[in-house]
C-alpha cells in the first residue's frame, strides 16, 4: 500500500497497555454468499512500538449449509497507530490458522487448509471495534475469504455514515451522524446560530441507492447576511458576523476530546488512502449561476481548516471541486480526484495521514449564496481504484486481457517467478495477493491465484492463470528405452491419460518419436 502506515512504526502515539477485549458480530462472504456467523471474540494488544497483535478466536463460518470450524486467527505485529481516542490498524500476513480451544468442536479445518495471506484493516474507538479480514484459500477453492467483524464493519475505508440514514440530535437539530452543521459548532457567535437549522434528512434519493434517505443542505439569511448551508466530518467555527471572514470554517483536531450528540468525534479517523472521492447531489440554488462545493482533506490529524487562513504542511493530499453546477434540478454524480504529488515531501520529511476533513457546501463562495439555496447529498464513497487494466509476465502483456476475464494460460515457460507477474492498476494504493499451486505430476506446470484487493479491503478480484514450461513435448528426458516418455494434450501440457479419457494425445517415446493418438 502506497501511503498508510508507512510512516507509524515509531512509538509517538503508541502506548504498551494489557489485551483489549471487544465481541462483535461476523459477518463472512465466501464464494459470494454472505451468511451471518454469530457473535465473535477478538483480543488486540498494542505493543508500543507502532504495532500490535490481533486474535480472532474459534473462528468458524457456514459454507454449502455445514457449519466450517477454521480456528484461532493470529496476527503478529501489525501497524498501529493511536493518535487520539480512534486507533487504526491494518497489515499483511503469510500464517497457519491455529486450531481453536473450544471443547465442543471434535476437529479445527485451519491448519489442515495451510500457510494462506491474511490482510486485516480496522479502527477501535470507544470500546468498540470495526474490522475487515480478507483470507486468501483459493489453493483450497475457497476464494478470497471475507470476514466484517463488528458494527458497521462495512465501512472500514469509508466515512461513516455516507449513505446519509442515520441522525443524532444537535439541539433541537437533527444532524447526520458523524456529520456536523451550525447545530454542532462552537465559536465566538456560536450561540448566534446553533439554533438555525441547515440540514435536514429528506426522502429525496438519488438513482441506485438502497437507502432510504438523503441529507438537505440548506442556507439561511441571519440577520440580513446569507449562511451557507454547510456540513462537515469536523467541526463548524462561527467565529465572525462577516460571512467571508475564515474564523468561520470548518476544522478538525485529533488531540480534542470532544464528541457530537451520538458520541463521535468531530472528525474522521483514516484507515486508507483513496484515489477520489464521489458523491450523488442535487442542486437548487435560489438564483442562476451559483456553484456548490465539496473538498475533502488529508492530514496527519493536527489541527486544520477550511477555508485556511494560513499555509498549512500537516496536507498529505486534497480532493476539491468549487464548481459544481445545477444541472436543472437533477441527481448528478460528482467525482473528485484526490491530489497527493502536490503535498509529496522531501525523503525523511514526510508525514503520516490520519484523518480527512470532508466539507460541502451550498455555495463555494462564503456569503455569495442567497437565503433559498439547496444542496442534497445522497451515497458518498470513497473510491479505490484496484482493477487492472492489464497484466504482464516478465515484461510481456497478456495479449488477450480483459478486466472481465479471469482465467488466462502461460505457454512456454521455463520456470514461474511470481515476481514476473505483475498488473497495471491505475493507482498505487491497492494491495495484491498471489498463490502458486504446483502441478505435482507435471513439473514446471501449475496455477497463480492472482488477487488485487482494493485499498479499504472491502473489494477483490482475482485472475486465475495456469501455466505450462517448456518441459513439454519437446523438453521430455528420456527415462525408458523403448518406452512412452511423456504423454501431452494439443496444447503441450503433460496429462495423465486414463483408460475413460477421449480426446487428441501426443505421445513421445524414449528414442524422440512422437504418435498423435486419438483416442
Amino acid at each position: 500500500m502506497k501511503k498508510i502506515f508507512t510512516l507509524l512504526a515509531s512509538a509517538l502515539f503508541a502506548v504498551t497497555v494489557s489485551a483489549e477485549s471487544y465481541t462483535g458480530a461476523l459477518k463472512v462472504t465466501v464464494n459470494g454468499i454472505t451468511t451471518d456467523a454469530g457473535n465473535a471474540n477478538v483480543e488486540m494488544t498494542p505493543n508500543g512500538d507502532g504495532t500490535c497483535n490481533f486474535s480472532l478466536k474459534n473462528f468458524m463460518f457456514v459454507e454449502g449449509g455445514q457449519q466450517m470450524p477454521v480456528g484461532t486467527i493470529n496476527l503478529t505485529n501489525i501497524p498501529y497507530d493511536k493518535a487520539s481516542a480512534v486507533a487504526v490498524f491494518t497489515g499483511d500476513q503469510d500464517l497457519t490458522i491455529a486450531d481453536g480451544d473450544d471443547p465442543s468442536v471434535p476437529f479445527w479445518m485451519g491448519s489442515m487448509l495451510g500457510e494462506m495471506p491474511i490482510f486485516i484493516q480496522g479502527s477501535t474507538y470507544n470500546g468498540k471495534m470495526k474490522a475487515v479480514i480478507l483470507i486468501d484459500a483459493n489453493k483450497n477453492n475457497l476464494g478470497v475469504i471475507k470476514v466484517l467483524f463488528g458494527e458497521n464493519a462495512d465501512e472500514v475505508g469509508q466515512i461513516p455514515n455516507s449513505g446519509f440514514e442515520k441522525y443524532h440530535k444537535a439541539g433541537s437539530i437533527d444532524e447526520a451522524n458523524a456529520w456536523h452543521s451550525f447545530g454542532s459548532c462552537d465559536g465566538k457567535f456560536a450561540s448566534m446560530v446553533k439554533g438555525t437549522a441547515h440540514t435536514e434528512a429528506v426522502k429525496d434519493v438519488c438513482p441506485g441507492t438502497t437507502g432510504t434517505t438523503s441529507l438537505r443542505i440548506f442556507s439561511t439569511s441571519i440577520l440580513g447576511i446569507s449562511a451557507n448551508g454547510t456540513v462537515t466530518t469536523g467541526r463548524m467555527s462561527a467565529g465572525s458576523v462577516s460571512a467571508t471572514d475564515k474564523s468561520n470554517h470548518a476544522y478538525l483536531d485529533m488531540s480534542k476530546t470532544d464528541v457530537d450528540g451520538n458520541g463521535d468525534p468531530f472528525y474522521a479517523a483514516l484507515t486508507a488512502f483513496p484515489d477520489s472521492i464521489g458523491v450523488w447531489m442535487k442542486y437548487n440554488p435560489g438564483k442562476s449561476g451559483l456553484k456548490a462545493s465539496i473538498s475533502a482533506v488529508i492530514t496527519d490529524g493536527t489541527y486544520y481548516q477550511d477555508p485556511e487562513d494560513k499555509t498549512y504542511n500537516n496536507v498529505v493530499a486534497k480532493a476539491s471541486n468549487t464548481n459544481i453546477e445545477e444541472n436543472g434540478g437533477s441527481w448528478q454524480y460528482v467525482t473528485v480526484p484526490f491530489d497527493y504529488a502536490s503535498y509529496e515531501k522531501p525523503e525523511g520529511q514526510e508525514i503520516a495521514g490520519r484523518a480527512m476533513l470532508v466539507t460541502m457546501s451550498t455555495c463555494a463562495t462564503p456569503g455569495g449564496g442567497t437565503g433559498n439555496d439547496n444542496l442534497y447529498v445522497d451515497d458518498l464513497r470513497l473510491i479505490y481504484n484496484y482493477k487492472p487494466q492489464a497484466l504482464v509476465y516478465n515484461g510481456v502483456a497478456f495479449a488477450d486481457f480483459a478486466t472481465d476475464k479471469f482465467e488466462y494460460t502461460l505457454t512456454g515457460v521455463d520456470k514461474f517467478d511470481e515476481d514476473f507477474l505483475t498488473a497495471v492498476v491505475p493507482s498505487d494504493e491497492y494491495d495484491e495477493s498471489k498463490v502458486v499451486v504446483e502441478d505435482e505430476e507435471n513439473p514446471g506446470n501449475g496455477t497463480v491465484y492472482y488477487t488485487l484487493i482494493s485499498g479499504d479491503f472491502q473489494n477483490t478480484v482475482t485472475y486465475t492463470i495456469h501455466y505450462a514450461g517448456t518441459t513439454g513435448i519437446n523438453g521430455v528426458e528420456n527415462t525408458k528405452s523403448n518406452g512412452v516418455a511423456g504423454i501431452y494434450d494439443l496444447s503441450g501440457r503433460r496429462v495423465s491419460m486414463n483408460a475413460g479419457q477421449h480426446g487428441v494425445f501426443i505421445i513421445r517415446t524414449a528414442d524422440g518419436k512422437t504418435y498423435k493418438v486419438n483416442k
